[in-house]
């Protein structure tokens, strides 16, 4: 019991060193969200490796869509409806692109393509965007030449930069940019830009309030049983012959 209680102490500092994590993200959130939007060539230059200095920054690109290569991010939801989030590349005066996640759409086609509704407009285009880093660890669903060759690059389980890379005919800007609710032209617009992250504390306070009271209850459970134990020896040896 008092190994498990340990345990438990383990995992309760573990849940305050994940809400220490999360307070700090909130705070880099929040100071970046503070600045004025800035040029993405100041923000995420592209000969730059990564976004750190940028993250969380609202960026402004201008450019023209590659609707040929629109995406899909799947096993999305947005208010308790399931979907998919729309990606699609920005192609920049310099020959390079970056992704734009712009925003979701509700399941209505059962071989997952983008909507007609969805699909970016042609022309030139002003953008504006939280700057996020790669996500790393997806793949694609298929990811093979055919089908970039087909016009289309199918369909994706993360923001992958790198990967998408391979995939496109130009050079991407490290990181991508997220339109937000906020950052939107005009109200009900397809797709439907996304809300921006929740800075709440999270779960984790009271995760760790519950491991702390596993300890306690641990630790009392031993002192118990000890107790018992120990008065039924004593029980024993008072009387011998019971």
């Amino acid at each position: 019991m008092i190994v498990v209680a340990g345990v438990c102490v383990r995992l309760g500092i573990w849940q305050l060193d994940r809400l220490d994590q999360r307070r700090d993200f909130n705070r880099r959130v929040e100071a970046a969200g503070a600045n004025a939007p800035a040029p993405l060539d100041d923000l995420v230059p592209a000969a730059s490796n990564g976004v750190e200095d940028g993250e969380f920054r609202r960026a402004v690109a201008e450019g023209t869509w590659d609707t040929d290569r629109e995406m899909l991010v799947l096993s999305k939801s947005l208010v308790g409806t399931p979907g998919q989030h729309v990606v699609t590349p920005l192609l920049l005066d310099d020959g390079t692109a970056v992704l734009v996640e712009r925003g979701f759409v509700p399941v209505v086609d059962p071989d997952a393509r983008v909507p007609v509704r969805a699909i970016a407009p042609r022309g030139a285009v002003t953008v504006e965007g939280v700057v996020h880093q790669s996500q790393s660890g997806g793949r694609f669903l298929p990811s093979s030449d055919d089908a970039v060759a087909a016009g289309t690059i199918g369909h994706l389980t993360r923001i992958d930069v790198p990967l998408i890379d391979k995939q496109l005919p130009y050079d991407l800007r490290p990181g991508y940019l997220r339109v937000e609710a906020e950052l939107a032209q005009g109200a009900g617009i397809t797709p439907t830009p996304l809300p921006p992250p929740e800075l709440g504390d999270g779960p984790h306070l009271g995760y760790a309030f519950q491991w702390f009271s596993f300890a306690v209850v641990f630790v009392g459970g031993w002192v118990i049983l000890a107790r018992r134990a120990s008065r039924r020896d004593h029980g024993a040896t008072a009387h011998p012959d019971r």
